[in-house]
């Protein structure tokens, strides 16, 4: 009967549908006409779309979670980072530069290696190991020099050359100061920094004429 068969319909369709076929009056033809035709009905193809499908439409959804994170802070970095920072705090350099390492190993982000190098530099020296200092700073010059980042470059070269001159290299030190001062540098703090280093190196020899020049200077 139709009262059994619409009962059977509550568990296979919405039971609003139900509801309104109980409610509603229709000749036999166009009821059986009606019947049929939800009994042939196809199942709606979204049903069948996998569970992945729904899952990507609620990411895409959601702009918090479809919005990229750049790769210095994806879940790996960020990590290696809060660790390498950690040992900085706690003063053991050499075991954060090995954070910093792994970092390198696995940015895909190049404008980020110079960064890590600098840290490293400055993490060697703080731990007393200038010559992988200079070696870290180096490669980040030459970094930041190829791709014309000329402040950061002569940021780092005068932080270079004060490490030759602390590790008594004092004919590299003169060097860059002096390709440094050669420059048309805007950056009068670097310019300082030239002429102290200078300073010092030529108060140690007791060249009183050049320690002049470069006072006034």
């Amino acid at each position: 009967s139709y009262v059994s068969y619409s009962k059977g319909l509550k568990n296979k369709f919405a039971p609003d549908l139900v509801e309104t076929l109980d409610n509603t009056k229709f000749d036999k033809e166009k009821e059986g006409k009606k019947l049929t035709e939800a009994t042939n009905s196809k199942p709606d193809e979204k049903d069948n779309k996998p569970k992945q499908d729904i899952l990507k439409k609620v990411l895409s959804d959601n702009p918090e979670k479809e919005k990229p994170k750049a790769d210095n802070e994806s879940p790996s970095n960020k990590t290696l980072l809060e660790s390498a920072k950690k040992y900085e705090k706690d003063t053991d350099f050499n075991k954060a530069n090995k954070f910093y390492a792994k970092m390198l190993e696995e940015t895909e982000d190049k404008s980020q290696i110079p960064v890590i190098l600098t840290k490293m530099g400055k993490n060697s020296q703080m731990a007393n190991d200038y010559t992988n200092a200079i070696d870290y700073l180096e490669q980040a010059y030459d970094i930041y020099e190829e791709n014309k980042q000329t402040k950061k470059a002569n940021k780092l070269l005068v932080n270079i050359a004060d490490l030759y001159k602390d590790t008594y290299k004092s004919v590299k030190a003169k060097n860059l100061y002096f390709q440094l001062l050669t420059q048309d540098i805007e950056d009068i703090a670097i310019k300082i920094k030239c002429y102290l280093g200078l300073i010092d190196l030529e108060s140690n020899q007791d060249n009183k004429n050049l320690l002049k020049d470069y006072f006034d200077k």
